[in-house]
C-alpha cells in the first residue's frame, strides 16, 4: 500500500509539471501577488475534477498505508502534512513553467480533494484506525513487576470463545491459557505448544461446545473479554506484530485465534477414537506453530482483507464518478480561458511619465545634472534616466554618481535613475543600448558596465568573430540580473545605422542568450529636432517619427512577437543632448508607466512587465488598451498572457483614452495590429474616433497562431493625422493570446 501511495504521488507530480518546460530565471516580484490574487479566479471543471480525484486518492491510500501509529488523527495528520507539502511543491514548480498556470484556486481544490480522501478513509477504515468499534477498545494492561509478566484484557468474538472453551476442556486448562498458548505458537515459541494435560480422555463435540458456552459471560452478546497473560518476551513480540499491522492487541489476538481455528479446528471433523488413560497425546505443536506463523506472515504483509476490499471498491467508485464528471464536462481545449501571466497592478495603477534616455555634460550633453532634472520636471517628467556615453571619462564617475545623490536630495518626489548608454563592442560605436540600475546599486553596477563596454582597437582587430567582443559586457550584466539586482537594458534607435535587414532581429536574440537583459526596443528615437528625424541614415528612415522596427507592420518587432518572444517597443525617449537636436525631456516624447507605486522598484517592475505606453506630441494623457474574453471575468492588459483554450473564441479589443493638449477636440484613428486571423502580422481593425468620443471596440475571433504555432498577439496604436507633417502616434505593448 505504501508503494501504491508513493507511485500515486509521482504520477500527480508528473501530470502537474508536464511538459517540464522550466524557465531558468525566477519570475518577477509581482508573481507572488498575482498568485495570491487568483484565489477567486474561476477554475475550469476539468481542472477541478482532476484535482479532486488525484488528491482524494492520495488521502485515501495514504491513510491505508502503514504510516506511523494506527491512531486515526495521528496518521491522518501525517498524510495531510505530506499532501500539503506536495501541493505547495507543485505550485512552486508551476511558477517556473510558462505552459502552466499557478493559481491559489488550484491549491484550494487540491486541499479539498485531500480532505475528502481522509474523510472517506475514516469511514471505510475507521475500525482499524485509532479507537476501534465496539468490542475492540484499547485493552487494559496490568504488569507484574516481580515476574515481568503482562496481563492484557482482550476482546474476542463469541464463536472464538466457544472454540477456546472446547480446546481448554481437552487440554485441562482454562480458556485464557489455551489462548495464551495459541499466541505463543504464532510468536514462534514452539515449546509453549499445548502439552496434553487433557487427562487422557477426548471430549465429544457436544462436550466441547458445552464447555465453551460456560465461559460466555452475557447471553447473546457477540463479544467476550478474556485476560491474556504473557511473559515479557511474548508481550514485546505481540506488541511488534500489532504495530506492524497497524491494529489493536484485541484485533491481532482475534486474527491469530481465527487462523488457528481455520487450520486445525473445523467443527465438521469426525469424532476421534478414545485414547487410553496412559497413552500420550500426539504432539501437533510444530504443525500448529508452522501454520500460525505462515498465516501471520501473510496477514502482516498487508492490510486486512476487508480493508483491502473497501479500499479497492472506494478507488473504483472515485474513478468512476470522476470519469463521469470529466465526460460530462467540456474538454479542456474548449473550457474556460485562464490568465497565465499578468501584472497585478495592470489597469488600476500609478501613472509615471518617464524619459529613459538623456545626457549631461559628463559626456556630450549641454546641461549638468541639476539643470537637466529641472528642465525635465518643468516639462512634465515624473522620472528621468541620465545615460551618458560609456566612452566618456566622466560617465558613472564618482563625481557624477555624487551629483545624482545631491540632486535626488534636492528634488523630493522625483525619481532620478542613473545609467549608461553603452557602445555595443561588436559594433564599435554603431549600435547603442541603455543600461539603467536601481539607485541603491548604481555605484556598484554602472562603473563596471561602463568599463566592460569599452575595448581597444587592438582587441577589435584581433577578434575573428566580432560578436565575441560583447561577451564580457553581457556576462557581467547577466551576473547582476541573476543575483537579483534591478538592472535592465534597452536597444536604442535600433535602425539608425543598420547595414542589413536582419541586424536588429539577430542582435537582440543574441544579446538575450545569457539572460533576459533587454526588455525591448526604444520604439521612438530622440533627435526629433534634427534635420533628418532621429539622425537616421539611408536607407533606414523613421515612419511617422518612430523606428521601423516598431512602426512597420510585419517588421522586426512583429516578427519577434510572432515567434513568442515577450519584448516591448512602446518606448519613446528624448535622447536629450541640447535644444538644437532634441525636444525637451517629456516635452514631446513621453513614456507612461503603469506602475504599482511611485517608487524606483515599481519603475523597474513596470518596464519588465510591459505595462507602459508611449506617445508623441502629448496627443494622449491616458491610453488604456485591453481585451475582454468570453468566459473570463476580468479584462486583460498589455504585457499579459491569457490562454483562450482553443481557437475562434470571441474577444473584444477595447481602447479607452483621454486626449492631451496635442489632440484636444480632434478626431483620432485607432489601429488594432496582430497576427490572430491569418498568422501573419496585419492591421486587423481600423476604428475612427470622433472628436467627442473617447472609446472604441473591435470584435475579433482569433483563429490562427503565429510562427510559434501556439499563440498570437494584439497591439494597438493611435494616430493623429497631420497633413503637412508626419502623423503623431501613440503605441501600446502587446497582449498575448495562447490558442493551443
Amino acid at each position: 500500500m505504501t508503494r501504491l501511495w508513493l507511485t500515486l504521488a509521482v504520477v500527480i507530480v508528473v501530470a502537474a509539471t508536464y511538459p517540464f518546460d522550466f524557465q531558468e530565471e525566477f519570475p518577477d516580484l509581482g508573481a507572488l501577488e498575482t498568485f495570491l490574487s487568483s484565489c477567486c479566479q474561476g477554475a475550469n471543471s476539468y481542472s477541478i475534477a482532476a484535482s479532486l480525484l488525484a488528491f482524494a486518492l492520495f488521502g485515501l491510500v495514504g491513510l491505508a498505508a502503514p504510516l506511523g501509529p494506527p491512531r486515526f488523527f495521528v496518521r491522518s495528520g501525517l498524510v495531510a502534512l505530506a499532501g500539503g507539502a506536495l501541493i505547495l511543491a507543485i505550485e512552486l514548480a508551476q511558477v517556473h513553467l510558462p505552459s502552466r498556470s499557478d493559481r491559489l484556486a488550484d491549491v484550494l481544490w487540491n486541499a479539498a480533494g485531500l480532505i475528502a480522501g481522509l474523510v472517506l478513509g475514516r469511514l471505510l477504515l475507521g475500525r482499524g484506525l485509532g479507537k476501534s468499534a465496539r468490542g475492540t477498545a484499547a485493552p487494559e494492561i496490568v504488569i507484574d513487576t516481580a515476574s515481568g509478566a503482562v496481563t492484557i484484557i482482550v476482546h474476542i468474538r463469541r464463536h472464538q470463545a466457544v472454540f477456546l472453551g472446547q480446546l481448554a476442556a481437552e487440554m485441562g486448562v482454562d480458556a485464557a491459557e489455551a489462548c495464551r498458548q495459541i499466541v505463543a505458537l504464532a510468536l514462534n515459541r514452539p515449546e509453549m505448544a499445548p502439552d496434553g494435560r487433557a487427562g487422557g480422555a477426548a471430549a465429544t463435540l457436544q462436550d466441547r461446545r458445552a464447555a465453551g458456552e460456560a465461559i460466555a459471560t452475557v447471553e447473546g452478546r457477540p463479544w467476550q473479554t478474556l485476560p491474556l497473560t504473557l511473559d515479557k518476551d511474548q508481550f514485546q513480540a505481540l506488541q511488534a506484530m500489532t504495530e506492524t499491522e497497524g491494529q489493536t492487541y484485541s484485533r491481532t489476538v482475534r486474527r491469530l485465534v481465527a487462523a488457528f481455528m481455520e487450520r486445525f479446528a473445523s467443527v465438521e471433523a469426525p469424532a476421534r477414537p478414545m485414547r487410553n488413560p496412559g497413552q500420550s497425546r500426539p504432539d501437533t505443536s510444530q504443525a500448529y506453530a508452522a501454520a500460525l506463523r505462515g498465516t501471520a506472515a501473510r496477514r502482516t504483509a498487508g492490510t486486512p482483507a476487508r480493508q483491502k476490499a473497501a479500499i479497492v471498491f472506494a478507488v473504483l467508485g472515485i474513478v468512476s464518478v470522476a470519469g463521469a464528471a470529466l465526460l460530462l464536462s467540456a474538454p479542456p481545449a474548449a473550457d474556460e480561458p485562464i490568465v497565465v501571466a499578468a501584472a497585478p497592478w495592470a489597469g488600476q495603477s500609478v501613472d509615471i511619465v518617464f524619459d529613459h534616455h538623456t545626457h549631461t555634460d559628463f559626456s556630450d550633453g549641454a546641461l549638468n545634472v541639476a539643470e537637466l532634472v529641472r528642465l525635465a520636471r518643468d516639462s512634465g517628467c515624473d522620472a528621468l534616466a541620465i545615460t551618458d556615453h560609456s566612452d566618456s571619462v566622466g560617465t558613472a564617475s564618482y563625481v557624477e554618481l555624487d551629483a545624482f545623490k545631491v540632486t535626488r536630495q534636492q528634488n523630493a518626489g522625483f525619481l532620478l535613475i542613473g545609467g549608461v548608454e553603452v557602445n555595443m563592442p561588436s559594433y564599435g560605436r554603431r549600435e547603442h543600448a541603455t543600461v539603467i540600475a536601481d539607485p541603491s546599486l548604481e555605484g556598484e553596477i554602472l562603473p563596471g558596465i561602463r568599463d566592460a563596454a569599452e575595448i581597444t582597437i587592438e582587441q577589435a582587430r584581433a577578434a575573428a568573430d566580432k560578436t565575441t567582443l560583447d561577451e564580457p559586457l553581457l556576462t557581467l550584466a547577466a551576473s547582476h540580473l541573476q543575483r537579483g539586482d534591478d538592472l535592465l537594458m534597452i536597444y536604442n534607435h535600433p535602425s539608425r545605422e543598420d547595414r542589413g535587414a536582419e541586424e536588429n532581429y539577430t542582435d537582440i536574440l543574441r544579446w538575450n542568450t545569457k539572460a533576459p537583459l533587454f526588455i525591448g526596443f526604444a520604439g521612438a528615437p530622440g533627435h526629433q529636432n534634427a534635420k533628418v528625424i532621429g539622425s537616421y541614415r539611408k536607407p533606414q528612415q523613421t515612419i511617422d517619427r518612430w523606428d521601423p522596427v516598431v512602426a512597420e507592420v510585419g517588421g522586426t518587432w512583429d516578427r519577434l512577437l510572432s515567434e513568442g518572444h515577450q519584448l516591448w517597443g512602446a518606448l519613446a525617449g528624448s535622447d536629450y543632448h541640447n535644444a538644437t537636436l532634441d525636444m525637451r525631456p517629456c516635452g514631446f516624447a513621453r513614456t507612461h508607466l503603469n506602475a504599482a507605486a511611485f517608487s524606483y522598484e515599481a519603475v523597474f517592475q513596470a518596464l519588465r512587465a510591459g505595462t507602459f505606453w508611449a506617445d508623441h506630441g502629448q496627443i494622449l494623457s491616458e491610453f488604456s488598451f485591453f481585451v475582454e474574453v468570453a468566459g473570463l471575468a476580468t479584462p486583460v492588459f498589455p504585457g499579459s498572457i491569457v490562454s483562450l483554450r482553443g481557437e475562434g473564441r470571441l474577444i473584444a479589443a477595447h481602447v479607452i483614452l483621454e486626449r492631451g493638449p496635442g489632440a484636444a477636440a480632434m478626431p483620432l484613428q485607432i489601429e488594432i495590429i496582430g497576427n490572430c486571423q491569418s498568422g501573419e502580422a496585419e492591421i486587423l481593425a481600423t476604428l475612427q474616433l470622433a472628436a467627442d468620443s473617447n472609446e472604441a471596440v473591435a470584435t475579433l475571433h482569433p483563429t490562427s497562431p503565429g510562427t510559434d504555432d501556439v499563440s498570437c498577439y494584439l497591439r494597438a496604436r493611435v494616430r493623429l493625422d497631420k497633413p503637412e507633417a508626419p502623423d503623431l502616434m501613440a503605441y501600446s505593448n502587446p497582449i498575448r493570446l495562447l490558442l493551443r
